[in-house]
C-alpha cells in the first residue's frame, strides 16, 4: 500500500516558527548564595520543528546572611540579577513534550555589609568586592504542557557550572583596646560562588 503523506498545510505548519512569549517565570536556585534563593523573570524566544531557543532575565529576591569571625560579627545582603539563553530539543507525546536543554547563564550579583551583633569596639564594615560578575553552563530537562495552541505550561530543572568563581568578602576595623593609635583591619570571606549550583524553574508560554 501507498504511505499516507500528511497535508502539505500540516507539514507547513509544523515547520513554521513560532514567536513565544515567556511570562511570567519563577525560579528557585540553590547553590549559588548561601541560602536558596528564589527570583521572577521573562523573556522571548522562538520555537519550529521540535526546536525551541529563548532569552530570559530574572531578578532575585534579596538575600541577607550572617557570618562571624574571630574579630567581629556581620550581615551581608546580596542582590542578584541574571540573564540566560538556551536551546531545548522537544520529543512531543499529545499534548506534552519533554526533552534535553543546554543553557549558558551571565549572572551579576551586588554585596552589601552591615554589622549584625551590636558592640562597643567602633567596628566599620565595607564590602571589600562589591559586585560579581561570571558565566556559566549547564544543561537539564525541560518539560511543557500546551494548554491550547497558544498558551502552555513550561517547567525546567538545570545544574549549572560556574566558568568562574567569584569571592565576596568583607574588610572591617575594630578598636580591640590593644592599639595605642589606630584601628585593627581584617578581611573575611562571606562568600565564594560555588562551582555547581542547581537550578529550577516554572513558567507560562504564551505562542503567537
Amino acid at each position: 500500500a501507498e504511505p499516507v503523506l500528511p497535508p502539505a498545510t500540516a507539514v507547513k505548519a509544523e515547520q513554521q516558527p513560532w514567536l513565544m512569549l515567556v511570562l511570567p517565570t519563577v525560579s528557585l536556585d540553590v547553590g549559588t548564595l548561601p541560602m536558596p534563593a528564589y527570583g521572577l523573570g521573562a523573556g522571548i524566544g522562538v520555537s519550529t520543528s521540535g526546536w525551541r531557543s529563548s532569552v530570559s532575565g530574572a531578578i532575585w529576591f534579596k538575600q541577607a546572611a550572617s557570618t562571624a569571625s574571630a574579630l567581629d560579627s556581620f550581615q551581608t545582603e546580596y542582590r542578584r540579577r541574571s540573564l540566560q539563553a538556551n536551546a531545548c530539543r522537544d520529543f512531543s507525546a499529545g499534548a506534552f513534550a519533554i526533552g534535553p536543554c543546554v543553557v549558558f547563564a551571565f549572572d551579576s550579583v551586588t554585596a552589601g555589609a552591615s554589622t549584625a551583633v551590636t558592640n562597643d569596639r567602633g567596628s566599620r564594615l565595607t564590602p571589600a568586592s562589591p559586585t560579581a560578575t561570571w558565566f556559566s553552563i549547564g544543561a537539564g530537562p525541560s518539560g511543557a504542557w500546551h494548554l491550547s495552541h497558544h498558551l502552555s505550561v513550561v517547567a525546567a530543572a538545570t545544574v549549572r557550572l560556574a566558568l568562574i568563581r567569584p569571592r565576596f568578602s568583607v574588610r572591617g576595623a575594630v578598636d580591640d583596646g590593644s592599639l595605642e593609635h589606630g584601628l585593627l583591619t581584617y578581611e573575611t570571606q562571606a562568600h565564594r560562588v560555588p562551582f555547581a549550583a542547581f537550578d529550577s524553574s516554572l513558567g507560562l508560554v504564551w505562542i503567537f
